[in-house]
C-alpha cells in the first residue's frame, strides 16, 4: 500500500470499524474542527487507489463511504483493529441498511461529542457496531446495534468511571410487539447459562450458575434503546405506546441485578447529549427521566415519558 497521510489511515480504521459513514460524520470523528476540504482530497485518493468507495444519498446530500475488498485486506494487514469479516458494498451501501447505520452512527457520535465537551473519554473507536451473543447453546443469537464504551471523569477529583452501553436503534420501522421483543432478548442473554441444557453430569455446579455475560463484562451493560426516523411527535407517542407494551412483559420485569433499559429519541440525545436526564426507564416507566446511567437521580429528576429533560449530570458507577 502507499504511504498515505495519517488522516488517510484513521479514515480507513473507521470505516473498517463502522463499514458505512458519511463524509461529515467521518470529519465530525477526526477533525471536527478542521475544513472538510482536507478530508474530502484523502477520501477521493483513497477512492482513486481501489481502498475505498461511495454511495450517493441523494441530490444535495452528503456521499457514504466504505471500503472496498482491498482495503478491507490492508486494515486487517495492520494487526491493530478487531477483526470485521463483514463488507460492505454498493448495492449493500445504496438500500435501507444506509438510514440504519447512519442513525447508529449519530447515537455514537452523541456520545464522542458529550465527552469532549464534558473531559472524559469516548471516541470514535469507542463503539462497535453489531455486537453478536449467544442466547441458547445452539443457534440463537442477541445481535445488539453496537456495544459502546464510556469513561465519565470526575473534574474535581479525577475519579473514573467506566460505563458500557448496549445500543439499540429503532427507526420507526418495526411494530411494537417485535420491538418490545428485542429488549426481552436482552433479559434473556442476562439469564443465559451456557451448558445448562446440557447433561446434569457434563455441566459442573459452578458453571451452571454462572451467566455467559460474566465470561465479557464486569457488569452487564446498560441498555439504551434511541427512536428516530419519524416526526417528534409521533415518536414521543412510540415510546409512550412502547413504555405500556412493556409493562405488560412480566418476564422483563423480574428482578435482575444490575439490568435496565431506557429510552429516549435521537433528536432528544443529540440536543442535550447523553449524560443528561433525557431517558425514560423502560422497567419503570412512570419514574422521572433520568441519565445514562439509569439509576434515580437526586430530587427526582425531570420530565416524564414523553416530557422535556431538564439540566442534570451523571454520577459514577
Amino acid at each position: 500500500m502507499p504511504v498515505l497521510p495519517r488522516i488517510a489511515h484513521e479514515a480507513m480504521s473507521l470505516l473498517y470499524q463502522h463499514r458505512l459513514v458519511s463524509g461529515p460524520q467521518l470529519l465530525r470523528m477526526l477533525r471536527p474542527d478542521s475544513p472538510p476540504q482536507y478530508l474530502n482530497r484523502n477520501l477521493l485518493r483513497l477512492h482513486r487507489l481501489g481502498l475505498a468507495d461511495r454511495v450517493r444519498a441523494g441530490w444535495g446530500k452528503p456521499n457514504f463511504w466504505f471500503l472496498t475488498e482491498t482495503g478491507a485486506r490492508a486494515v486487517e494487514g495492520t494487526k491493530d483493529v478487531i477483526d470485521r469479516p463483514y463488507r460492505m458494498t454498493a448495492f449493500k451501501a445504496s438500500g435501507p441498511l444506509q438510514r440504519h447505520t447512519e442513525a447508529v452512527v449519530e447515537t455514537g457520535l452523541a456520545f464522542v461529542e458529550a465527552a469532549r465537551a464534558r473531559g472524559d473519554r469516548c471516541g470514535p473507536f469507542d463503539w462497535l457496531p453489531e455486537v453478536s451473543h449467544p442466547l441458547r447453546d445452539v443457534g440463537e443469537r442477541l445481535v445488539a446495534d453496537a456495544l459502546l464504551h464510556y469513561i465519565s471523569i470526575d473534574s474535581r477529583s479525577g475519579r473514573r468511571s467506566h460505563v458500557q452501553f448496549f445500543i439499540e436503534v429503532d427507526r420507526a420501522t418495526m411494530p411494537i410487539p417485535r420491538l418490545a421483543a428485542k429488549l426481552a432478548a436482552y433479559a434473556r442473554y442476562h439469564d443465559y447459562v451456557p451448558g445448562s441444557a446440557a447433561p446434569a453430569h457434563r455441566t459442573s455446579a459452578a458453571r451452571s450458575l454462572t451467566p455467559g455475560w460474566r465470561q465479557i463484562y464486569p457488569r452487564f451493560p446498560r441498555v439504551l434503546l434511541v427512536l428516530t426516523g419519524d416526526v417528534p411527535e409521533r415518536l414521543a407517542q412510540r415510546l409512550d405506546d412502547l413504555a405500556f407494551y412493556v409493562r405488560g412483559l412480566p418476564y422483563l420485569h423480574r428482578a435482575r441485578e444490575g439490568f435496565a433499559i431506557g429510552a429516549t429519541t435521537l433528536d432528544r440525545l443529540r440536543a442535550h447529549g447523553p449524560v443528561r436526564p433525557i431517558w425514560c426507564p423502560l422497567l419503570h416507566p412512570t419514574a422521572a427521566l433520568t441519565d445514562f446511567l439509569l439509576a434515580p437521580l437526586p430530587g427526582g429528576g425531570g420530565g416524564t415519558v414523553s416530557g422535556a429533560a431538564t439540566p442534570g449530570a451523571a454520577g459514577g458507577e
